[in-house]
């Protein structure tokens, strides 16, 4: 399972496709399962980055329960992915 660190937290992120990347978000409550049926479609014109959100399914949070995820955390997750 890969997981990228960022601003505290470790984030569970799946990566398919090639191509310019395409980060892929879900709004509060859901996680990257959500795009399930989408990402083998983008994937053949994007590499595909869908992120857990804080708190949900594989993403943790080092410092608190807090569910939402700042927009400096996406920045650095960004910048730390391979």
């Amino acid at each position: 399972m890969p997981f990228v660190h960022a601003n505290g937290l470790r984030l569970f992120y799946q990566d398919t496709g090639s191509g310019p990347p395409l980060l892929l978000l879900m709004g509060h409550g859901l996680d990257h399962g959500f795009w399930a049926k989408q990402i083998p479609v983008y994937g053949e014109h994007f590499r595909c980055l869908a992120l857990d959100n804080r708190g949900k399914l594989h993403a943790f949070s080092c410092s608190s329960s807090w569910t939402r995820f700042p927009s400096g955390s996406f920045k650095v997750a960004i910048r730390t992915l391979p």
